[in-house]
Parts: C-alpha cells; sequence; structure tokens
C-alpha cells in the first residue's frame, strides 16, 4: 500500500469520526441524580456511621445532619445507621430502603433511643431561591416532650398553632419570607414554655424541615429545634432563648498571673499557669476577652472578639510564649453517651512542633495509625471513643520517640474527658499534659 493510498484512508477516518461527533445521537445527556441527607435524633447515641452496601456513605452526631449527598434515582438501596462496641465491633442500629424518583431531595431523621431507634423518611421540595413564600415542616423527634403545641408568629401572616405528638410530622405550613419571625414551643399538658426561638428570618427556600430534639446544653431547657436546611454557626435559630457558659484556663507558660475582662468587666482573676474556673454564665454575643496581667488591667497579655453563640459551652484559653500570645475558644461537648467517652483535646503548647497522638491498648507498641495526626498549636476537637483502658502517647509526627507518655487512662461510659497540652511552666519543653474533667473526678 502507497503513501498516497494511507493518507487518504486517514483523512477519509477523521472526516467520518467528526460527522459522528455532530450528530444528535451524540449528544451527551445530564445523567439522571437524586439527593439524600441523614439526620441524628437519638439522644443517646454516639456518632452513627451511614453505610450502604458495604461502603461508608457518612458520618453523623447527634442533634446534626449530613451533607448532602448525591445518589442513584429509581434504585432501591439499602442503608444502615451503625455504631460501634466494645472491641471496635461494628453493630447495625436500623435500616432503611429509600427509592428517591430523579432530582428530589429525601431526608431521612433517625430517632428514638438506641433500644428503640426509629426512622423518618420524608421527601422535600425542590429548592426555588425566587419565591416569597416558604413550607415549614416540623417533626418532634424529642424524648423528653411526649406531645407539644407549635406556635408561629409571623409578622406578615396570621399566627398558627399546631399539635405535635412525639414521631408526628406535621402537615407543611405555608409562611411568608422575612425577617421577625418566631417559633414558641410549649408542654400540651400543661402549658409550659419549653422552648423559645427568639426572633429569626424566614429566609427564601421553597420547603424547610424543622426538628425538635433533646437538649443538652446549660440551663434547664430539656428541648431545642434546628433547621436541616440550615446548620452552619447558630442555624436558623441565632436568637433562641437558651443559655451559654463559658470557663476561662490560662495556659500561658510564662506570664505568671492572670486576669480575665469581657467588655471591660473582670471575669475571673488571679488565674495561675494552669488554672481553670468553674462554668459561669455569659451573654450571647460577640464578646471581647481581654487576658491582663494580674492586678494590672493596662498590661494587655492578649485582646481578642469572640462570638458565643446560644446552648453552648466554652472555654477560652490563654497560651502563647514572649510576646506572641493569644486565646483559643473551645466549643466543650457535654452531652453524656452511654455507650461512648467523650475526649475533649486542646494544643497549647506554641513551643513544640506537630504532634501525633496515639491511644494504644495498655502495654502495646505503636503498630497503628496515631488517633489524631500531625495537630497544630491552638487546635481543639472533640473524639467519641469506646470506653476501655489505653496508653496515651504523643510523639513527633511519623516517629516513634516518646515526647509524652505512655500514661495510662481509663475512660468510663457516660465520660466526658479533657485534655490541654501545653509547655512546661516557664516556657518550652518538654510537653505537659493537663487532664481534666473526669479525669479528676
Amino acid at each position: 500500500m502507497t503513501r498516497s493510498t494511507l493518507l487518504i484512508l486517514l483523512l477519509s477516518s477523521l472526516f467520518l469520526l467528526t460527522s459522528c461527533g455532530e450528530d444528535d445521537g451524540f449528544t451527551i445527556e445530564p445523567v439522571p441524580t437524586a439527593f439524600i441527607v441523614f439526620v441524628n435524633a437519638i439522644p443517646d447515641s454516639p456518632e452513627l456511621s451511614i453505610t450502604s452496601r458495604g461502603s461508608l456513605v457518612s458520618r453523623v452526631q447527634f442533634g446534626a445532619a449530613t451533607l448532602t449527598l448525591t445518589v442513584l434515582p429509581q434504585v432501591s438501596l439499602e442503608y444502615s445507621a451503625d455504631f460501634l462496641s466494645d472491641g471496635n465491633i461494628v453493630n447495625s442500629l436500623i435500616t432503611t430502603n429509600e427509592n428517591i424518583a430523579i432530582g428530589d431531595t429525601r431526608l431521612v431523621i433517625f430517632s428514638g433511643t438506641m433500644d428503640a431507634p426509629k426512622v423518618t423518611s420524608l421527601t422535600s421540595a425542590a429548592a426555588d431561591a425566587s419565591t416569597t413564600e416558604s413550607q415549614v415542616i416540623f417533626l418532634n423527634a424529642s424524648t423528653s416532650a411526649n406531645n407539644v403545641n407549635l406556635t408561629l408568629t409571623n409578622p406578615n401572616a396570621s399566627t398558627q398553632t399546631i399539635n405535635l405528638p412525639v414521631d408526628v410530622v406535621s402537615e407543611a405550613i405555608q409562611v411568608l419570607t422575612g425577617a421577625g419571625s418566631k417559633i414558641e414551643v410549649r408542654d400540651a399538658a400543661n402549658n409550659e414554655i419549653l422552648w423559645d426561638s427568639g426572633e429569626f428570618n424566614f429566609t427564601a427556600v421553597t420547603q424547610r424541615l424543622i426538628v425538635l430534639v433533646d437538649y443538652f446544653g446549660p440551663g434547664n431547657n430539656t428541648v431545642r429545634m434546628f433547621s436541616i436546611t440550615e446548620q452552619a454557626g447558630a442555624g436558623l435559630f441565632v436568637n433562641e432563648q437558651v443559655e451559654s457558659q463559658i470557663r476561662f484556663a490560662n495556659m500561658t507558660a510564662d506570664r505568671g498571673a492572670l486576669d480575665v475582662l469581657a467588655d471591660g468587666i473582670l471575669a475571673a482573676d488571679v488565674l495561675n499557669f494552669g488554672d481553670i474556673t468553674n462554668y459561669q454564665d455569659t451573654e450571647t454575643d460577640v464578646i471581647n476577652y481581654r487576658f491582663v496581667t494580674s492586678g494590672d488591667p493596662d498590661d494587655v497579655i492578649s485582646t481578642e472578639s469572640r462570638a458565643i453563640l446560644p446552648g453552648n459551652f466554652y472555654t477560652l484559653a490563654a497560651s502563647g510564649i514572649g510576646t506572641t500570645n493569644g486565646t483559643t475558644l473551645i466549643l466543650d461537648d457535654r452531652r453524656r453517651v452511654p455507650l461512648r467517652s467523650v475526649l475533649n483535646i486542646a494544643r497549647l503548647a506554641p513551643s513544640s512542633g506537630l504532634l501525633d497522638i496515639y491511644l494504644l491498648e495498655p502495654g502495646e507498641g505503636i503498630s497503628r495509625f496515631p488517633l489524631v495526626s500531625q495537630l497544630g498549636d491552638s487546635t481543639a476537637l472533640t473524639i467519641d471513643l469506646v470506653p476501655s483502658s489505653y496508653d496515651l502517647l504523643l510523639t513527633a509526627p511519623g516517629q516513634s520517640d516518646s515526647l509524652f507518655g505512655p500514661e495510662p487512662i481509663t475512660l468510663s461510659p457516660n465520660g466526658i474527658y479533657s485534655l490541654f497540652i501545653t509547655d512546661t511552666e516557664g516556657g518550652g519543653g518538654p510537653i505537659r499534659v493537663q487532664f481534666l474533667d473526669d479525669f479528676t473526678n
């Protein structure tokens, strides 16, 4: 075959391919999709793992929802809410089969208790930001309020009251968007106010699910509501009428005793290195906190403004070395879980580098990945753990040489444990670990 013949064949092939690509039969259609969101409203649950077909789909803590997940439409899929028990055995708590139409969003709410879990599935209408009306659906998933009356006040419409027994989903309520709305929840038996949303803004969302759940924050409230649509920060209810509390800690190793001023008012005094106060009530607002040399309010060690949101426990810890000082605002998890131990960790050691944290079986060497890897300074996190005895070990990332430990610790069911990783008094190493809360009780 000659070169000219080969060239003709090549050009002919290219022509055919180009022609096929322009044919309507090769138009790429969008892949059909559906969506799903999982909500954990089980008050005594640990973190739940959502699995399907043997694969992890997402994880969800109590009082929260997963991100919106994309799934195959028009296919029946089984989902399992799983948790770990002693020996890290995976247990299936409850399963649900979901078949979702193209473009729809399915809301799957796990409620009840660990001994008697329940599942509720709802299909949510597609969002339409151009609308001036919004539909609201309410679900009573609380274990401490069997029957409530819910009153929705909207300055742009008439007041609406509905009865909402436990595990009941309300009819969709039509509301106008805008500021100044308010929800009040009362016990249906004695008319006692259980929860007050304060004023909030109904934004333009076609349909919104609001769930009544058990409350574990400061004060005497037993329930609160949260919106599946808005979860970041304070969520929808930025002015809800629940308390917040804060405690203060001095983890600044080289500055001696400190006082704390909140918006210029003395909130704690004579905090020596390693001291931590009890929780105290606080306003829910943006508050300026100043750590100053004790007895000298003009000698400011650090000053920062912090947003204090309703219904939370906080620890504000001062740390630093030399002239580089600051504060870390820690959101404390105080919900006790029968099957779990809650471990709050704060890294406040500016003189050391990144850290790996191991919780090992007693007497075990490093033979697994760290519980936390490359933890940086001024960082805090909360971890749910299976109650057991462990050896706590801190190392540099990827290293086996100990910077602290192994230190035997015991975590019990229902326990709330906190540890602060700091410099040694005076500044610098070696690393010091301060054990708090149920470690000292």
